[in-house]
Order: structure tokens, then C-alpha cells, then sequence
């Protein structure tokens, strides 16, 4: 069991009044757009901006627009956020302000002026690092480190000679994620983060069980993408609000965190070991046709440390 297997973890609890600021509250509004996970961006909005938006009036304006990345930055009060959005495929701007009204301890988008604009001069808009804090916490972990699982890609490339004929992917039974295809469930819409880098935003999405120091993130797309499940992390130096109960994912093939190699190659066959420090590794090649994700360029990473797997690693590096 899961949860035996980390008995000797000490459990943690989650940095203290964690809670989405006002400039987290526009960046997901946006973010769940993007999505289109329309009642959670509903859920953002005051009630008096509700009463003169009512929900199907409201849905209807969002469906047909294009995804957006937003950039924020401090308005004239705290409770004031002024963002720049570029529409990612048109590149058209738009400028302006949302004011923010509290509700118990949460922030609600309550007003907007936002108008299509030109882009503007590039010392006016400071576009988000290139590693945002959630993101150098992820990359700090041991097993995620270069070396271990950190570049999995191009470290292993020439040992991942046991194929598996089946894809897999992650299910989360316990519903702290959303229901994905084919059997599979997705972190997305449960904590996005951008990260702009050489070649345009990353993704993330991040979900994380300060009870059990378990972490579930994704990031990247399309041709490049990863997905981890993670056990054992360290706390988070930064608020992460976005939490779940993760004791329950597994993969849909039946392998979950704390399972030995051996239950492992039970399920995804016979892999030589691969030692990297103190982690074992298991490394597979999807060469199927078949499965939740039928591509012919995912690896399947495990990792183990004293003999019990603590990281699950599903890579698309086409």
C-alpha cells in the first residue's frame, strides 16, 4: 500500500494561508478559459457581477474565443490587477484592469476595462520568468533532477530497450482530478501555471497532497509533454493552493507508488535496472499501436529508492 510504504515520511502540512492572490485569480480566470472550464471561471466572479452576467448569457460570449496568455501586474490598489492578454494564434492585445472585491478569505473578479489595444513597447510588459517558483520547486526534487528523471529524454535514449506493446497514463479514483479520454484523468484546470521560455509559454498544471508529499503535475505539449506522479517531495517554499488527496492515483495498467520492481515488471515486463545514485530505474518504450495515447515516441520512467517505487515519469518527446 501507498501509504505504507511512506510510513517512515514524516507527514507535512502546506504553507500557511495559502490562498490565491488577487493576480492569481485573473491569471486562472484566463487559464480556465483556455480550457473552457466555464463554471469553475463562473465560481471567480462576484456576485454582482453574476447578477448582471447571468450564466448563460455569460457562457455563450466565452464560447468560439481563442486561448489567451496573460500577463499581470500590479494596479493602482491591492485589490486592482492590470493585465495584457495576447490571443496566442491572431496575436491581437488587449489592455486593461480588473478590480477585485474580497469574499471571506478568497478574491472575486467584480469589474473590468479591458479593450483591444496595440502590443506594446517590450520594457512595458515584464513577461513572467522563465521559471516561475512552483516550477524550481518541481525541478529541485531529487528524483526530478538531471541525472534521475530531470532529462529523462536524452539521458536514457539508448536504454530504454524493453518495449511495451501497451501505453499508459494516470487515473486519479479518488476525483481530485478532471475526467480526461479513454480512461484517463488529467491534472488540467486544478492549478495552471505559465513559465515563458525560448520557445514560447510552457504549461504546467500541479496539483499536490501536503498530507502524504505527494506531487502530480504535467507540463509542456504536443510533441514534448510530461507527466509525473512523485512521492516523497519536499515542502514547497511557495504557496501552492491547488491541493488533493493523491493517496489513490495509480496508472491505468495498475501500477502505483510504493509498488517493488518486481510488481512493476509484473505488469510492464522484464527491464534491466538502471542505477542513478541512490534511485533504480525502470525504462520502457511504447511501440504500439494501442492505448489511451497511441504514440510511438512516450517512455514510461520508474523510479525506485530502497526497493519501492517513488516516481512515475510518462514522457513525449517526439
Amino acid at each position: 500500500m501507498l501509504l505504507a510504504a511512506f510510513a517512515a515520511v514524516a507527514l507535512q502540512s502546506g504553507p500557511a494561508a495559502c490562498a490565491l492572490t488577487p493576480s492569481d485569480v485573473v491569471v486562472r480566470y484566463y487559464q480556465l478559459w483556455n480550457d473552457g472550464q466555464f463554471s469553475d471561471m463562473y465560481a471567480l466572479l462576484s456576485s454582482r457581477f453574476r447578477v448582471s452576467h447571468p450564466y448563460v448569457r455569460w457562457r455563450a460570449e466565452q464560447i468560439g474565443n481563442v486561448s489567451f496568455t496573460v500577463v499581470t501586474r500590479p494596479g493602482s490598489t491591492s485589490s486592482d490587477v492590470a493585465v495584457d492578454l495576447v490571443e496566442e494564434r491572431s496575436q491581437r492585445w488587449f489592455h486593461g484592469m480588473w478590480h477585485l472585491v474580497r469574499s471571506g478569505s478568497s478574491w472575486l473578479l467584480d469589474t473590468e476595462t479591458i479593450a483591444r489595444g496595440t502590443p506594446p513597447p517590450a520594457p512595458e510588459v515584464a513577461a513572467p520568468p522563465f521559471q516561475t517558483p512552483v516550477e524550481m520547486w518541481i525541478d529541485e526534487q531529487p528524483v526530478l533532477r538531471h541525472g534521475v528523471l530531470g532529462n529523462i529524454e536524452s539521458s536514457y535514449d539508448d536504454a530504454f530497450r524493453m518495449h511495451t506493446e501497451r501505453n499508459d497514463c494516470f487515473v486519479d479514483p479518488g476525483g481530485g482530478a478532471t475526467s480526461g479520454q479513454q480512461g484517463c484523468d488529467d491534472v488540467g484546470g486544478m492549478g495552471l501555471e505559465f513559465a515563458v521560455g525560448p520557445s514560447g509559454p510552457t504549461r504546467y498544471d500541479v496539483l499536490y497532497d501536503s498530507s502524504h508529499a505527494i506531487l502530480w503535475f504535467d507540463r509542456g505539449c504536443c510533441s514534448s509533454s510530461e507527466e509525473v506522479l512523485a512521492g516523497d517531495v519536499s515542502r514547497p517554499t511557495t504557496c501552492i493552493p491547488n491541493t488533493a488527496s493523491l493517496t489513490r492515483v495509480r496508472t491505468l495498467r495498475g501500477v502505483r507508488l510504493g509498488d517493488s520492481i518486481a510488481d512493476v515488471a509484473r505488469i510492464y515486463g522484464r527491464s534491466d535496472p538502471i542505477s542513478a545514485g541512490p534511485y533504480t530505474l525502470l525504462l520502457y518504450q511504447f511501440h504500439g499501436t494501442t492505448g489511451p495515447l497511441p504514440l510511438r515516441c512516450t517512455q514510461s520512467a520508474f523510479a525506485f529508492r530502497r526497493g519501492r517505487l517513488v516516481a512515475i515519469d510518462f514522457n513525449n518527446s517526439c
